[in-house]
């Protein structure tokens, strides 16, 4: 395997929209194990407008702990997706979140979100 370091101004990050479900605690639980169990140093859940951002990820200047969210939120919503970036990051997976399945069309919803795992590893 060949695994990349991580920039030394990444910085690890947790945080969550406040108006996350009541679900909130076990997608923080989930969420840690997934980090602490694979090769994921960053990744990020956007959940019917709501986010959860947790690892490693290098920030621009100037964005405060208190304006984290609201970063990575306009960065999505503008398209700007190419800047939300960990420095280091060799692979990257996005799922599509299915919500409000329909079965007379096999299963298939609204897509109102994604995972974004990112890995320091090809």
């Amino acid at each position: 395997m060949n695994q990349m370091t991580l920039s030394q101004s990444a910085e690890q990050i947790f945080v969550m929209s406040q108006n996350m479900s009541a679900a909130k605690e076990d997608l923080a639980w989930a969420t840690y194990v997934l980090l602490q169990n694979t090769n994921t140093t960053s990744m990020l859940i956007l959940a019917q407008g709501e986010l959860c951002v947790w690892g490693y990820w290098k920030l621009p200047e100037g964005v405060s702990k208190n304006n984290t969210l609201d970063w990575f939120r306009s960065n999505i919503y503008n398209e700007r997706y190419y800047n939300i970036k960990s420095q280091g990051t060799c692979s990257v997976l996005v799922q599509p979140m299915l919500f409000n399945p329909n079965p007379s069309t096999n299963g298939t919803g609204n897509i109102e979100g994604f995972v974004l795992l990112a890995s320091s590893m090809r």
